[in-house]
């Protein structure tokens, strides 16, 4: 800090243009290494204790996009299909899952 001295006695005034200039380069620095650590994480097969439960993924349903010219994609499939065969699709898909 730099303190300066006035003719009428001492005047204390703190610069907070270094002040300023070190936030931001931490400011930088922690997003920087924030980056970087998401990069390098490892995924890691742990073992597990007696008695945990694994999660059980879900599987997804059908998906089914429709783009703005409003054709119909069907995921699974990964191509354009028509409103008649989408009704087929999930037709076929509710018997499936009824079983």
């Amino acid at each position: 800090m730099r303190f300066t001295r006035t003719r009428t006695g001492t005047k204390h005034e703190v610069e907070l243009t270094p002040m300023i200039d070190i936030i931001f380069l931490l400011i930088i620095f922690f997003m920087v290494t924030a980056r970087i650590s998401e990069d390098t994480k490892a995924d890691l097969d742990l073992p597990r204790e007696q008695g945990e439960q694994r999660p059980v993924d879900e599987q997804a349903g059908l998906i089914i996009n429709i783009d703005a010219e409003g054709r119909i994609i069907l995921r699974s499939s990964g191509g354009v299909i028509s409103i008649e065969a989408l009704e087929a699709v999930i037709d076929d898909h509710l018997s499936a899952a009824a079983d």
